[in-house]
């Protein structure tokens, strides 16, 4: 047998072995062949191997029926295994397609069709009423030249009174049929393709805004399913059709879908299985191509010649680039379908191995698995991916995608750069996707393209599929284009990068990092002068965030800005833990010694720092005094607007980085005055603490649209991962902490 055909058509069931044929429980139950059949329907997305299974189920039957001593199970369904569907329907005016996009249309046409073509299999003669009929329908015709004829000749078959002088009648033959028929029909969704290509009907709408050629793909798939459904039900038990439909098709509004969805076996695939079918076809490459020196158990290495790879760009905290298995690598570049999976090993195998691919060394091995990798994920399969979203897919959206985004991660408020229905069309796609609980999602291939109740939900970070990542890339430096903290894949673990960075925010303007309002009357110098800030702020904002500095002094400033959000999360667990200690009245002595780590946490950032000195100058002595008050403020205000947490308790944590109070009477007002003095934030209530919502939004409003962002960044950062990666919280505490942060 051929390994790595990823296209069923170059599988001959008779040169199968049964192992190379993937079974789970579902796929197990499927195959086997049964007197009391009731999984008819193969559903799935394209490239889940729904052809290559029809047909191997289809060769297990035939070889029941020869094997088998009774006459009638020596019927055969087909003079081939199965019925691949064609149709020449290029040319439709507009009303013949909304004619075909009413369901009972296509159940009247393939009641029709499947009767016709079962009478002619079965050799039961035609009364003297249907004689005619070999005329219209010649005996050569298989179904898809019965289909072609009634859905081209409208007016003599589908509008006409032919279903209603004919269908009874002829259905009415197969009653008394006591042996089984079988038949099997594949690739109606793929006969049906030059509808949706066609440009004239491309965003051809029905007056309910229901885009009519999809309606014909759906609905042309369901009534072949209802269709046959019936059948087997109704007529007679003893016939079987079998047939394959894509997941889109059954999102049909009727009352027997409960009915069909029981006749069906979804094509759902687990990682693992796309692992085992992967590893399937390196045990059948012959021993002359894979890696001489490899143990045989090491299929991995004995195919690649090793078994994990490095990014070129994420690195751990260790500033080592993250690794991660070859598998996982190839698989995070597809769809996660079982075509595409071998269609990677297909590329290495042919593309590769059968070349010069052992005598080079590990590092261009590595090289050239990538850059095979990353060509096929986006020259072949995103394209065919795109190519079979139904109805067309609209490439000028990944054009928008490509310009608005700069980084295969994006923050929630780069979002805004695109159109909400773009992002949600994106993300039912599967090509954005988002954070949670630690690991990064995106939908699967095809099942949610047409439901536009799903949104893309709040996260703290979005992703992009890396099959677009050759495009994205050609709009920006290659390199700059990669998350330094995590690989971008489905289901791998999310690490959040450091939420500010000087290459992120350099293509900003000024007036996003100038405040909006500070504390006091008079001029805006003024302003500044009495905040003791004796430099024109334009100049020093300019200075410290746009204009290039040395390279030491850009890794302090961000390791600056990142240790107050560090600070912040460290403040916020201590916060957590106090609410959910008082609600749940918690004595466990772990929960004390956590209260210890976090207080150690926040004692290593301790530093002498000068929040009130003046700054005068714009020389490096003054930029690093304004950056200890910058530090100090996006504390205070992520504190105040996030933690609602009291004046008194924000200033002992700046000075002292400790939760304890030191109990020195500090008054309110003493308080107030040192955060308007110190970090020149306006609007401060006279009160122990901003109260109300309106208070900490107006607070929030008046910071520079990059504190306001950064803070926002962190606060969903905060809530979606470190928050709930605390193991001393029960389940009850987590709801109980969702409710109350909203």
């Amino acid at each position: 047998m051929k390994p790595w055909s990823h296209d069923a058509g170059e599988l001959n069931p008779h040169d199968i072995p049964n192992a190379y044929i993937y079974r789970n429980q579902y796929i197990e139950e499927y195959l086997r062949p049964s007197s009391h059949e009731r999984k008819l329907f193969l559903i799935g997305a394209k490239g889940c191997g729904k052809t290559l299974l029809l047909r191997y189920k289809a060769f297990l039957y035939w070889n029941k029926m020869e094997s088998d001593d009774q006459p009638g199970f020596r019927v055969s369904a087909s003079n081939e295994l199965v019925e691949s569907l064609e149709f020449d329907i290029d040319t439709l005016s507009r009303k013949e397609l909304e004619t075909l996009a009413n369901l009972q249309t296509w159940k009247n046409i393939w009641k029709y069709s499947l009767t016709l073509l079962a009478l002619r299999r079965l050799k039961i003669p035609f009364p003297p009423q249907f004689q005619h009929l070999d005329l219209d329908f010649p005996e050569h015709y298989r179904l898809g030249n019965i289909v072609t004829e009634l859905i081209t000749n409208q007016s003599r078959y589908i509008t006409s009174n032919f279903f209603r002088n004919h269908l009874n009648g002829m259905t009415s033959l197969l009653n008394g049929l006591k042996y089984p028929f079988i038949l099997f029909i594949d690739r109606l969704d793929q006969a049906l393709d030059t509808l949706l290509s066609n440009d004239e009907y491309r965003y051809f709408n029905s007056q309910n805004h229901e885009n009519v050629p999809f309606k014909v793909w759906q609905h042309a798939q369901f009534g072949l399913l209802l269709s046959s459904y019936n059948f087997t039900t109704a007529i007679n038990r003893h016939i079987k059709i079998f047939a394959t439909a894509r997941r889109e098709a059954l999102d049909v509004d009727t009352q027997l879908m409960a009915n069909i969805t029981s006749f069906c076996t979804f094509l759902d695939y687990t990682q693992d299985e796309l692992k085992e079918i992967f590893e399937t076809n390196i045990k059948h490459t012959p021993d002359k191509f894979l890696y001489p020196k490899a143990s045989k158990a090491d299929l991995y290495h004995s195919f690649f010649g090793f078994d994990e790879m490095s990014h070129i760009q994420a690195k751990d905290e260790n500033q080592e680039y993250r690794k991660e298995p070859v598998f996982s690598f190839i698989l995070r570049h597809t769809f996660e379908r079982p075509r595409e999976i071998v269609l990677m090993g297909s590329k290495i195998y042919r593309q590769l191995l059968t070349k010069d691919y052992h005598s080079l060394s590990l590092r261009r091995k590595i090289e050239r698995v990538r850059r095979e990798v990353n060509d096929t994920s986006h020259n072949i399969i995103l394209k065919s991916y795109l190519k079979e979203v139904i109805p067309s897919f609209r490439e000028e959206y990944i054009n928008e995608c490509a310009k608005a985004f700069h980084k295969n991660l994006i923050y929630p408020d780069d979002l805004e750069k695109l159109d909400p229905e773009i992002i949600n069309y994106l993300y039912r796609i599967g090509l954005i996707g988002y954070v949670r609980q630690g690991k990064q999602h995106f939908l699967p291939a095809s099942n949610y393209i047409h439901d536009s109740k799903e949104r893309l939900p709040k996260s703290s970070n979005y992703l992009l599929h890396p099959s677009l990542d050759h495009r994205l890339q050609q709009e920006r430096e290659f390199h700059d284009f990669y998350n330094e903290s995590c690989i971008i894949g489905n289901g791998y673990p999310f690490y959040p990068p450091p939420l500010y960075s000087i290459k992120r925010n350099h293509i900003k303007a000024l007036h996003y990092y100038l405040p909006k309002k500070i504390p006091g009357k008079g001029s805006w110098e003024e302003q500044w002068k009495r905040a003791n800030i004796w430099v024109p702020a334009e100049a020093l904002y300019q200075r410290y965030f746009i204009d290039e500095m040395d390279e030491s002094q850009i890794r302090i400033s961000q390791k600056m800005i990142n240790n107050a959000l560090k600070i912040l999360s460290t403040v916020a667990n201590h916060t957590a833990q106090q609410i959910l200690i008082k609600q749940f009245r918690i004595s466990d002595p772990k929960w004390k010694t956590f209260e210890g780590v976090l207080q150690s946490r926040l004692r290593s950032f301790f530093a002498n720092n000068e929040y009130s000195k003046k700054v005068e100058t714009l020389d490096t002595e003054g930029l690093q005094t304004f950056e200890v008050r910058q530090f100090g403020r996006l504390i205070a205000a992520g504190m105040l607007v996030f933690l609602e947490t009291d004046y008194s308790s924000v200033r002992e944590i700046l000075q002292t980085f400790s939760f304890n109070r030191n109990g020195n009477g500090d008054r309110e007002d003493s308080a107030i005055r040192f955060l308007r003095d110190a970090f020149f934030l306006p609007n401060l209530p006279n009160s122990s603490v901003p109260r109300t919502k309106v208070e900490r939004r107006k607070l929030l409003h008046n910071l520079s649209d990059f504190e306001r962002s950064l803070l926002n960044r962190w606060w969903l950062q905060y809530t979606h991962h470190i928050l709930f990666e605390n193991r001393l919280f029960e389940e009850e505490h987590i709801n109980y902490l969702k409710k109350i942060l909203g």
